[in-house]
């Protein structure tokens, strides 16, 4: 079911490096900006970009 993917998805975000569970979580959760990620976590714009794109193809991984 999808509150059972929901809940898998969660359990692997835990398992990210800090910087890439910060940027999914607040470009999903929160619908925050690269730029404004950048600035909650102390980095560039880009650099909170490749994060959660690194993050994001960490999980793609793991949940297929």
């Amino acid at each position: 079911s999808v509150s059972d993917e929901a809940a898998r998805a969660r359990r692997f975000l835990e398992r990210l490096p800090e910087k890439q569970r910060l940027c999914v979580a607040l470009r999903i959760d929160e619908g925050m900006s690269f730029k404004e990620i950048g600035e909650v976590i102390g980095s560039s714009e880009g650099a909170a970009r490749v994060s959660y794109f690194h993050g994001i193809r960490k999980l793609r991984e793991w949940m297929t």
